[in-house]
């Protein structure tokens, strides 16, 4: 007589699961059949499955539910030809997907000459997982830096950049984000060299609109001509109001809103 022996598989959320022949029968056994002389004949079909099909040689194609999440199962038995087999189940794991991590892009600036060290949780403090907490999460080395004298990224987003001497200007490295099972895109890391007492200079932003039109411009706004704006953290700050406005807000980002009087 046969002895069906009880199975286990996994498979994430709203995939088609399928197992190979000899699939359920692979631990099955009898000790006066020989291999492949059992077939598998369904007694129970799964509880959550869109889809499912059992077949004789002990392979089937098994597609969750819509959504669904938990475990499955149905049961089976075997026969040699003369006999049936006890009743076995094979249980399906349907697992929640793995969100991949999100990546943001980061700016840090630091003086001529000097090293610049930021700690945990450094780049990864404002990238996103879903699922996994930052604790679970690693920063990966995709390219680095072209102008450090040193530089070492951790896994932890902690890293230690030192520029190269008498180095001003753009730097960066690129990054990406892994939570133990998917990689994020790849981030942006722009660190700006500034030469010590270096002041941005602001330049005059040519503006139209419409009579009796609104008008809003984004960031970087009235800071996206200015120097050194774009590599530092500078920030706008209102002297003076235009004196024919309805309403009017200038952003520390360089963005405003303008609405002009009837």
């Amino acid at each position: 007589m046969p002895v069906a022996v009880n199975d286990f598989y996994s498979v994430d959320k709203d995939t088609v699961f399928s197992i190979a022949a000899p699939g359920v029968l692979g631990n099955d056994n009898d000790l006066d059949t020989q291999a492949g002389g059992l077939t598998a004949m369904l007694v129970n079909p799964p509880a959550n499955a869109a889809n499912f099909t059992l077949n004789p040689d002990g392979s089937f194609t098994y597609t969750p539910a819509v959504n669904f999440t938990g475990a499955d199962s149905f049961t089976y038995k075997t026969n040699d030809g003369s006999n049936d087999s006890n009743e076995a189940t094979v249980t399906i794991a349907v697992l929640p997907a793995n969100n991949a991590p999100i990546a943001t892009n980061d700016f840090y600036n630091t003086e001529k000459d000097t090293a610049l060290g930021i700690p945990v949780p450094g780049v990864l403090a404002n990238d996103n997982d879903l699922d996994t907490p930052l604790a679970g999460r690693t920063a990966i080395l995709i390219a680095g830096p072209s102008h450090a004298a040193s530089f070492t990224l951790n896994p932890d987003g902690s890293f230690d950049y030192t520029p190269q001497a008498n180095f001003t200007g753009a730097d960066s490295f690129a990054y990406k984000v892994n939570d133990g099972i998917s990689d994020s895109n790849v981030a942006m890391v722009t660190i700006a060299v500034i030469a010590p007492n270096t002041f941005p200079i602001a330049k005059n932003d040519p503006e139209s609109t419409n009579e009796d039109s609104a008008k809003s411009v984004p960031t970087p706004g009235v800071l996206s001509n200015d120097s050194i704006a774009l590599l530092t953290s500078s920030t706008a700050v209102l002297v003076s109001g235009p004196r024919r406005a309805l309403s009017f807000a200038l952003n520390a980002d360089g963005s405003f809103n303008y609405t002009p009087r009837n």
